[in-house]
């Protein structure tokens, strides 16, 4: 009998730390954000809902029947756009549904973002002051930065013809920071050749493309943007053209918040997988002949770029 009772106690006592163990690893499941994306079925994006051809809201869309989106959220069939199929892409390799949600520019690339949603690809390039506030995963384009006028401004030839100019901008961007000559880019020389711009800021950028149209100088002598969105605007039919080469080149990444409650590492390591599956096998690069219609290849220097140079996190 003694025998059993010491048998007992010793079952107790594996049974307690068994349980006390299954404890400490549900903890640290809920801890890791990868985890809590799985058990919840779903990967929150934000992104821009009007910046074609990269994400764009499509009119009159039906939602999804079937979805994990809550009501604030859109589904995916509500979307389009090269950045839009890539998070499709990033779900899918995951194995839970996207649903969208479109905060402020500045809210995203501000982290802090109090876990509202859990990655942003939202055009966002890798710049030193953003890493403050941002993990960036494995970039998936990079990016010529344009300067535009209107088609029918014959003065203007040269960058240097724009300084002291108005120059429209997206409020907040690396384009702002360009004209401000505050824009740092790990590993690369910034060559600031526009000076004392008056700096015209919208919050979306589409708009500065807009006021531009209405003629030169009507609301704004050129405006500096990507050449992704500034090839829409012209294929769309928009009185304006490029002013020369592009001005410098940025890599564009995923983002995920720095500041949240729980651990993004295993999930930020999971994303650069992705990513570059999606280069190996070329996915990117369909999607970048389907959505950015530019003869220059945008998508084989972000893949040979080694994102570990950055040293975000050990």
């Amino acid at each position: 009998m003694e025998m059993n009772v010491s048998k007992m106690a010793k079952l107790a006592f594996f049974l307690a730390v068994f349980a006390y163990l299954s404890e400490a690893n549900d903890v640290s499941s809920s801890d890791d954000k990868l985890s809590e994306i799985l058990k919840r079925g779903k990967i929150i994006v934000a992104t821009e809902p009007e910046y074609p051809p990269m994400s764009e809201l499509i009119k009159g869309a039906k939602r999804s029947s079937v979805t994990k989106c809550f009501s604030n959220e859109y589904t995916a069939a509500e979307y389009t756009g090269f950045e839009i199929e890539l998070a499709n892409e990033v779900a899918k390799h995951i194995g839970v549904e996207p649903c969208f949600v479109n905060p402020a520019w500045i809210e995203i690339i501000a982290g802090k973002w109090a876990d509202r949603w859990d990655i942003s690809f939202d055009s966002i390039s890798i710049t030193s002051e953003r890493m403050e506030s941002l993990y960036f995963a494995q970039p998936y384009t990079s990016e010529p930065s344009v300067f535009y006028i209107h088609k029918n401004n014959e003065i203007v030839k040269h960058f240097t013809d724009l300084s002291g100019k108005k120059i429209g901008v997206s409020a907040g961007s690396i384009f702002e920071h360009y004209l401000e000559g505050t824009l740092t880019l790990p590993g690369q020389k910034i060559d600031y050749r526009v000076k004392n711009s008056e700096i015209i800021g919208y919050n979306a950028e589409i708009d500065s493309f807009r006021e531009l149209a209405l003629g030169d100088g009507v609301k704004i002598n050129a405006l500096l943007s990507n050449i992704f969105v500034g090839n829409k605007a012209l294929t769309d039919g928009m009185p304006i053209k490029q002013l020369g080469e592009p001005v410098f080149y940025t890599y564009i990444a995923p983002v995920i918040d720095k500041k949240q409650k729980r651990d993004p590492i295993s999930f930020i390591n999971k994303i650069n997988e992705i990513i570059m599956k999606l280069h190996d096998n070329g996915t990117l690069l369909k999607l970048a002949q389907k959505y950015i219609h530019l003869n220059t290849d945008v998508v084989t220097p972000a893949k040979n770029f080694n994102v570990q140079v950055l040293e975000q996190y050990h």
